[in-house]
């Protein structure tokens, strides 16, 4: 057998072996994300679900569109997902987690923010108080649900909407960007997932309604409940692929309205 022979057959070999190393990390990589993201979707799937709110029946899934921002990135395009019922004067909410259009212009200044490993936990929180405050109220006035609510109530007038909202009492934050999103799509390039990591639950109950005399709606929390032991740490998820920066688990019982 020639030198080339024996070089050409070496070659072949060596290209082989790398392309099945190459394919087969991909695979792992792949099924590692599969099994996080699954697991990730079994735990927020029916989190809080159980505790009692002022409801009954199945929740549903909505995300809302924010595209007027929050008082700290104003007209930047967020997202919000939260997990739903209605009834008569109350309304049931299961925060999930917020995401923003990566394409809008007005939210490169929450981009470089999230970017910096210093702030990017403390702009998020605050971020998600703020998304969850407006998704809320979408919520109340969802006219494209089976919503009895709709509209607001005159405060001092007629009841206000209860709504009891309910969080994992502790969760650690996923940055995750994805390096093409898709133009147009407010939903492609930029989330974050939001991950339980202990089963309990907070609730807080808010009074809603509009003030005539303000023109203004008014938020009020009227109870508020908090695990006395809420990141006791009982599985530890992944991160899903394509994670930047995530955050340790920590307490994350936010209210939206003033304490009354």
């Amino acid at each position: 057998m020639s030198n080339l022979v024996k070089f050409l057959i070496v070659v072949f070999v060596t290209t082989a072996s790398l392309a099945i190393y190459s394919c087969t990390k991909e695979t792992s990589s792949t099924k590692e994300a599969t099994e996080a993201t699954s697991e990730l979707q079994t735990r927020t799937t029916g989190l809080c679900e159980s505790a009692a709110g002022g409801c009954g029946g199945s929740y549903v899934t909505k995300t809302y569109i924010i595209p007027e921002g929050t008082p700290s990135y104003p007209n930047c395009e967020f997202n919000v997902t939260l997990r739903v019922r209605w009834c008569a004067g109350n309304v049931d909410v299961i925060y999930i987690g917020f995401g923003f259009n990566g394409n809008d212009p007005d939210c490169n200044q929450f981009d470089i923010d999230t970017d910096n490993p210093l702030i990017a936990e403390q702009v998020i929180e605050q971020v998600e108080k703020d998304l969850i405050k407006a998704g809320t109220l979408r919520a109340v006035l969802d006219v494209d649900s089976n919503n009895p609510t709709q509209q607001l109530p005159i405060c001092g007038v007629a009841p206000a909407v209860n709504v009891s909202l309910f969080q994992s009492a502790c969760n650690k934050y996923c940055l995750v960007k994805t390096k093409n999103p898709k133009p147009g799509d407010s939903n492609s390039g930029y989330k974050i997932v939001v991950i339980p990591c202990g089963d309990s639950c907070c609730k807080s109950v808010n009074e809603i309604c509009f003030d005539s005399n303000t023109g203004e709606i008014h938020i009020k929390e009227i109870s508020k409940v908090t695990p006395a032991t809420p990141c006791t740490v009982t599985n530890n998820i992944p991160c899903p692929f394509g994670t930047v920066f995530s955050s340790t688990c920590r307490p994350a019982c936010a209210s939206i309205g003033q304490g009354g």
